[in-house]
């Protein structure tokens, strides 16, 4: 009993980032903040996604 506690508590840093990330990765927060950061910058992905190929058409001028 003890040995199966000194072995979950004495866990690697490595091991416990993994075990942390695994568990973050799948939260509803990090989905709905990714579907958020979609919704308020559409017109950017919109353009990168989809309207790629016009950027040769775009001349900017900068001098």
């Amino acid at each position: 009993m003890n040995t199966e506690i000194n072995e979950t508590v004495e866990k690697s840093l490595w091991d416990q980032m993994k075990s942390s990330l695994n568990e973050r990765v799948g939260s509803p927060f990090y989905f709905s903040f990714a579907i958020s950061l979609l919704m308020w910058n559409w017109d950017i992905f919109y353009i990168l996604l989809f309207e790629s190929y016009s950027y040769e058409k775009l001349s900017f001028q900068l001098f």
